[in-house]
């Protein structure tokens, strides 16, 4: 169970920096400059609130077994990580839009790479974190989403 809730930690801990970099990325690009200073100082905490989370997943959805290899919680719908995965997706996507459009009257260059974190952030996480996602709200027995959600 030690491993299962490492695992469900650093996922949440992942998920969390994610939604860091986007909110950075539009401080800049708003030139929010005191807001960095208070950004960097909200990094390292990322980790304990990470901590934090997967304890009360436990809590609220009782005790973790590792089965073939998986994670998984007591015969329940696993709602905390749905509800942090859907909600730092759509805050840091909004993040990445609003520098994108700020960007709109910069250089083609600038424009260029804050449309390619714009762009490729939808696809990198429904790559990494769509199967999960797809496993958690079908609660799927198939072997395979299980290895894609995993990895």
């Amino acid at each position: 169970p030690t491993s299962a809730a490492g695992y469900s930690a650093a996922r949440t801990a992942s998920v969390l920096c994610e939604a860091h970099i986007a909110i950075g990325i539009a401080c800049v690009w708003f030139r929010w400059v005191k807001a960095l200073p208070v950004l960097h100082g909200t990094l390292l905490p990322l980790f304990p609130l990470a901590a934090i989370i997967t304890a009360v997943q436990i809590a609220v959805h009782g005790n973790v077994t590792v089965k073939d290899g998986y994670c998984h919680w007591q015969d329940s719908t696993d709602y905390t990580t749905i509800a942090l995965l859907v909600l730092c997706f759509t805050a840091s996507f909004c993040f990445y839009l609003a520098a994108l459009v700020r960007a709109r009257d910069s250089p083609l260059r600038a424009q260029t790479s804050v449309w390619r974190f714009a762009s490729m952030f939808p696809v990198a996480c429904f790559v990494s974190y769509g199967p999960l996602l797809v496993l958690l709200v079908t609660r799927s027995k198939s072997p395979v989403l299980h290895v894609l959600a995993a990895t």
